[in-house]
């Protein structure tokens, strides 16, 4: 896929967050825990998305290019974790599970 159409792609997923995020405050408001999580979850993915546009940056022949394809690939790579570890959290408080496999999973 070339560099503009994972930029539009991007942009529109971003778009449909966005949306997503308005109705959320529209119609619960920030509330409790896992509204504040899965607030939390959209951020982060939106903020991949943008990092993710900045990694598409190589093979072009701007200098500056290679500094941006390095920030967006370091910075989406950091982030995959955390993006992970807030669906757990986010899991963990829909799903009601015994203390001794939350133990468990803390470990991971």
């Amino acid at each position: 896929m070339g560099f503009e159409s994972t930029l539009y792609l991007n942009m529109y997923s971003i778009l449909i967050l966005g949306i997503v995020l308005f109705n959320l405050y529209k119609k619960y408001g920030i509330n409790n825990k896992v509204t504040k999580l899965f607030v939390t979850m959209i951020f982060v993915t939106i903020i991949m998305l943008f990092f993710d546009s900045l990694g598409r940056f190589d093979g072009m022949e701007k200098p500056y290019y290679i500094y941006l394809n390095k920030i967006g690939n370091t910075v989406s790579f950091m982030l995959n974790p955390v993006l992970v570890c807030f669906w757990m959290m986010f899991v963990l408080e829909i799903v009601s599970i015994s203390k001794a496999k939350q133990n468990i999973i803390k470990y991971i």
